[in-house]
């Protein structure tokens, strides 16, 4: 059997029915610099624009717009990566060659360099599941976080569907979700 036939026959007797969703779209008037959508339906949360495509999936969280946007707003970065079809691929090479620039950079500017050393010694030890947190928890490289160079583009996505969600809330203070709840 084919794909097409497959399809055809698994797909006999569906319907189109309207569901429940939300869509808004996030942006700077006047500009085109990182506007991005963010469509919810209940159970999952699509995001795509100028900062990719990122798709969230939580059942129970995201059974009203309410929430998806509360649970998007806060948390874990490494949680919500795990709800996502997004993966924390980082490319070490290029991250250890960008601390390195870093070290030198503090270096003549006169700022301690202790810390890249020690930071850049930690992700030289050969485990590289663990260097996106080392970095993460680095303060030295607070700006380097979060950025989408360097294998950190799924971090920089939730960052910015973040800060969608948070002005979503604070445009939407009177929403309730399906329990009452503000």
């Amino acid at each position: 059997m084919t794909p097409q036939e497959r399809a055809t026959e698994s797909c006999a007797g569906h319907v189109v029915q309207t569901d429940q969703s939300t869509c808004f779209r996030f942006s700077t008037p006047e500009k085109s610099a990182y506007w991005f959508f963010v469509c919810w339906v209940p159970g999952h949360i699509f995001i795509g624009g100028d900062i990719g495509t990122i798709t969230f999936v939580h059942y129970q969280a995201f059974q009203s717009m309410r929430s998806a946007m509360d649970w998007l707003s806060g948390g874990d970065d490494t949680y919500q990566l795990e709800k996502s079809n997004a993966s924390m691929a980082i490319d070490v090479d290029k991250t250890r060659a960008q601390l390195k620039v870093f070290e030198r950079e503090a270096e003549e500017y006169g700022e301690p360099t202790e810390e890249f050393r020690e930071l850049f010694s930690q992700c030289f030890r050969g485990n590289e599941p663990s260097i996106p947190g080392v970095l993460a928890a680095a303060k030295c490289v607070e700006d380097y976080c979060g950025t989408e160079d360097y294998g950190w583009q799924s971090r920089f996505q939730i960052a910015c569907a973040r800060l969608a969600a948070k002005a979503w809330l604070a445009a939407n203070p009177a929403c309730v979700d399906e329990r009452g709840a503000s």
